[in-house]
């Protein structure tokens, strides 16, 4: 299995949110009203990114992949020895 990383920049990040807007500005030309949905999905996609960002910058697992997946492995083993 090939496990692959990739680092999202501030143009990426901007560039997705651009089709973001393009997405409120249909709806908007055809009336759909699906505006609060979008708006709440939009605030919580926000709203993770930064926390997940900033845990991880944190914990120092900004740029290594693989450190990040040791931890979690780690954290999921000892759930299990907690669970048995």
């Amino acid at each position: 299995m090939s496990t692959t990383a990739f680092n999202i920049g501030t143009l990426e990040l901007l560039l997705g949110y651009l089709l973001l807007i393009l997405s409120i500005a249909i709806i908007l030309f055809f009336r759909v009203r699906l505006m609060k949905d979008l708006t709440v999905s939009l605030l919580r996609l926000t709203i993770q990114l930064l926390f997940v960002g900033l845990y991880l910058r944190e914990l120092g697992f900004d740029t290594n992949f693989y450190l990040e997946y040791i931890h979690v492995e780690s954290l999921s083993t000892k759930k299990d020895e907690l669970v048995c």
